[in-house]
This record gives structure tokens, C-alpha cells and sequence, in this order.
């Protein structure tokens, strides 16, 4: 199969729009998945466990970054063809910082267990979980392989046995009491199976090699991307390291579960990004190309971001009181909260992905910088003024700081129109939840629930009609096209 270089422009567009549909399926498949584990979870385990769980994930995720350094997005991202000295070279200075930043998290862990009075089992949590780093680093070159030539249908079988397989042992372990164990064991077993699978379906024979030109090319653009990564992670630091650290565990665990429930409707957008980051990076040279896909992405992004955002903050309560029992209701507030900032992060991510793709590095950075900055600043004393809702008010405010800025720069490169792409879905979206919100005395059981929810759907779906029937019409007909011909 020809390398995405030697692929013309109508079969990039196939496989990205291909990709995507395949990637969302599953997306909503594994995350039905997902949150059914969750949801018997939340009622297995009390919010001081998912707390502890969302800590120790905070300070693995953050050392992660030093043992891969975007390494994987550098070959993603290069135009010419992937030697195997590239491959081995890669995984060579891969393996090097993996080794590092696991021996320093063995040597660091009492010191972060004694911050945050995790005791002596914290200690054995941190160690432990950062094993996963391994399996990790080797699942990079198989999956770099795959995408780089748009195969992201192969991608689904391995995230298949590592969904399953976790919420199985996790849900298990749960209710033979092994608490937050459970978590930790379950997350180390998926990753083994996950890299088993992912080696079996692109296979790739493990070799080492040193080239210092290759290193180099590769540290230049894997640092400034990753970059990207760890600045956000330093942003988002607020709920896990501050809020931690000043109001406990409990609370930790009430945030995190609020982001969780309120990102169901962007559970998708991580693996759009998946296809459109290659995908604007084989385009990059067509500027009208780029806008159309640039838009397009914004447009069907949203015609199910909005809907479902407003849907969930209609039937919020009885969700809660129906299927995660009364014990989460605190979390309401924070919920609600970041359900204002998630309904425009359809547009900014794509405007950053976009960024990054494009190779615009420097801007990406600064943007990341400056809203670091601000979620701190502002998230800090919010903290102490509204305990921890202060820091989801802090998370919001950075995202309406971060479209208009994001916007601008994209607008620099190509202009891009958003407004008419998204009115229509957004004005229908609120009929929808005003309807569902009308009808929230029915929501006292699953069935009620499940018939308040419909009734805003058909709601939505009259919305759109009423308001863009022309467009929804090509859309569906562009759509079958395409599946007509995967």
C-alpha cells in the first residue's frame, strides 16, 4: 500500500472522512463501554478512592512526558518516507527515557505520597503504575505505522481489548474490595494486551540504532509538540496538585468526576484529531483545501458536540440521582460549570490541532503559555473564594480566552468561517434542551429518563430542519458517498 506521500488528494480526503466515521463509531461503542464500567464503579468505590486514583494519574501523566518527548508525532508529521533507521532510532532514544523517568519516579515516590498523605500504599501505587510507561513506549512504532497510511480501522482492535479488558478487571477488583488496586491493576493489564494486539496487527521486529542527524531532526520537532502536551498538562494541574493539596482527596475525586460526566459530549474529538492531524498535514500546501477541511471538521464536530451538551445539562439531576446514586450530587455545581466552556471546544481544538499540523509550533506554545498562566492565576484564589468549583470556573474562563486568540491566528493562514457552519446546530440544540428540561418530570426512572432524552433529540433533529435543510440534506448525500466507497 503506497506510503500517504504518494496518495492523491481525493484519496487522503476518502481515508480521512473514512477514518473518522470509523474512529467515532467505535468511539461511542467503547465509550458505552467505558461508562458503564464507570457508572458501576461510581457506585462500587467512594469519591476519596477516585480522588486518590486521579493524583496518582496526574503525577505518571506528568513524568510521561519526559520518557516520550513527541517522538511519534515528529514521524507522523515528516513529509518524506519512514526509513527502518528512523523506526530504530526512534525507539532506541525512546527506551533510554523511559528507563530514566521510571527510575525517578521509584526514587521520588514517598516524597509525592507524603504531599498528599497517600501513606505508605501511595508509594507502591506510583511505582507500580509506572510500569504502564513501558508498555507504552512500545506501542508507539506499530501505531505510527498504521497511521501514517490513514489505516486507522486496524487501530480499533487494539483500544477494543484495552477498554474491555479494564473495565472487566477494574469493575472485578472493585467489588473484591482492592479499592483504588483496582485501577492500578487493571490499567497495567490493559496496556500488556494492548500492545500485544497492536503488534500482532502491524508488526514491527524491535531493533536499536544511533544516529545523531536523525535524533536531532526528530528532538526538534517532538519537544516544541510535546511541549504542547506537558503545558496543558501543567494548565489542567490545578485540579489534581492544588485542589489536592488544599481541600483533599474527596474533592479531587467530585472534579474529576464532573470533567469525566461533562466531556461526554467530546468523548470523539481525540480521535478526529487522530485523522485530521496527518490528514492537514498531507494538505498543507492547498490553502482552500485546508479551509474547506478545516471548516468541515468544525461543522460536523458541532452537530453533535451542541446537541449533546445541552441534552446533558438539561437531564443532568435525575442522571445523577438515577444511575450514579446520590453520593455525587455535590459535583452538580463543577458539572454545570465546565458544560459552558465544553460547548466551544469543538472550534478551539480544531483551531490548535490545526496549528500544530500546519507545523505552526511557536504559536501553538505560546497560546498553551498563556493560557497556563491564566488558569492559575485565576483558578488560585477562585479556589479559595469557591472551594473546588473555583478551579472548573478557572477552566472556563481559559477556554473563551482561548478561541478568539486561536481564531485570529488561523485566520492568518486561512480564512476560515465559523459562524455560519455552527448557528443552525447551536440554535437547534437549545430548543432541544429547553424541551428536555420541560420534560424532566418524567425523568423519575431509566425508561422516563430515555423518553425525555428522545423527545430532545426529535426536537434537535426539527431544529436542523427548520434551519438548514439544504445543507443537512448534502451532507447526508456527501456522507453515503463516502461510505458507499470505504
Amino acid at each position: 500500500m503506497p506510503e500517504p506521500e504518494e496518495l492523491a488528494v481525493s484519496e487522503i480526503s476518502r481515508r480521512a472522512v473514512s477514518g473518522v466515521m470509523v474512529l467515532t463509531v467505535r468511539k461511542f461503542l467503547l465509550k458505552a463501554v467505558n461508562y458503564l464500567g464507570s457508572i458501576i464503579l461510581a457506585r462500587l468505590l467512594l469519591p476519596e478512592i477516585f480522588g486518590v486514583f486521579a493524583i496518582v494519574s496526574f503525577i505518571i501523566t506528568f513524568f510521561g512526558f519526559f520518557s516520550d518527548v513527541g517522538l511519534g508525532a515528529a514521524l507522523i508529521q515528516k513529509k518524506d518516507k519512514l526509513s527502518p533507521k528512523d523506526l530504530a532510532v526512534t525507539f532506541t532514544l525512546q527506551q533510554i527515557l523511559v528507563v530514566a523517568v521510571t527510575g525517578l519516579i521509584w526514587l521520588t515516590a514517598p516524597l509525592f505520597a507524603g504531599k498528599y498523605n497517600l501513606g505508605n500504599e501511595g508509594i507502591w501505587l506510583l511505582r507500580i503504575f509506572s510500569l504502564s510507561l513501558f508498555f507504552t513506549s512500545l506501542k508507539t512504532i506499530p501505531s505510527i505505522l498504521l497511521e501514517r497510511k490513514l489505516q486507522f480501522k486496524r487501530l480499533i482492535w487494539p483500544e477494543v481489548v484495552e477498554v474491555v479488558s479494564f473495565q472487566i478487571i477494574a469493575v472485578t477488583l472493585a467489588y473484591m474490595g482492592l479499592g483504588v488496586w483496582s485501577f492500578i491493576i487493571a490499567l497495567l493489564v490493559r496496556s500488556l494486551l494492548g500492545t500485544l494486539v497492536l503488534f500482532y496487527l502491524s508488526p514491527w521486529r524491535i531493533s536499536f540504532a544511533w544516529d545523531k542527524v536523525i535524533a536531532k531532526r526528530l528532538v526538534s520537532f517532538g519537544i516544541p509538540y510535546n511541549l504542547n502536551g506537558f503545558i496543558a498538562t501543567i494548565k489542567d494541574a490545578v485540579m489534581p496538585v492544588f485542589v489536592g493539596a488544599v481541600s483533599g482527596a474527596a474533592a479531587v475525586g467530585y472534579l474529576n468526576w464532573a470533567l469525566t460526566f461533562s466531556k461526554l459530549p467530546i468523548l470523539f474529538m481525540a480521535d478526529i484529531f487522530r485523522v485530521t492531524f496527518p490528514t492537514y498535514a498531507r494538505i498543507q500546501g492547498n490553502p482552500e483545501l485546508l479551509k474547506k477541511a478545516i471548516e468541515k471538521t468544525i461543522r460536523f464536530t458541532n452537530l453533535f458536540l451542541f446537541p449533546a451538551a445541552f441534552l446533558l445539562a438539561a437531564l443532568a439531576r435525575p442522571i445523577v440521582t438515577i444511575i450514579f446514586t446520590d453520593k455525587w450530587l455535590p459535583a452538580l455545581p463543577a458539572f454545570y460549570i465546565h458544560l459552558l466552556g465544553i460547548i466551544i471546544v469543538g472550534i478551539t481544538n480544531t483551531f490548535m490541532d490545526a496549528l500544530w499540523a500546519l507545523g505552526k509550533t511557536r504559536i501553538a506554545v505560546k497560546l498553551l503559555i498563556i493560557y497556563t498562566l491564566v488558569n492559575w492565576g485565576a483558578s488560585v484564589p477562585l479556589v479559595y473564594w469557591f472551594g473546588f468549583n473555583g478551579a472548573m470556573i478557572g477552566s472556563v474562563i481559559v477556554l473563551y480566552v482561548s478561541l478568539p486568540l486561536t481564531w485570529y491566528y488561523i485566520r492568518k493562514i486561512v480564512k476560515v468561517e465559523v459562524i455560519r457552519h455552527v448557528w443552525p446546530a447551536f440554535a437547534a440544540s437549545v430548543l432541544a434542551g429547553i424541551a428536555a428540561f420541560k420534560l424532566n418530570f418524567l425523568a423519575g426512572n431509566l425508561l422516563g429518563l430515555f423518553l425525555a432524552g428522545f423527545a430532545g433529540g426529535l426536537v434537535y433533529l426539527a431544529g436542523l430542519i427548520v434551519f438548514d435543510k439544504r445543507r443537512l440534506c448534502a451532507d447526508i448525500t456527501w456522507l453515503w458517498s463516502i461510505i458507499k466507497h470505504s
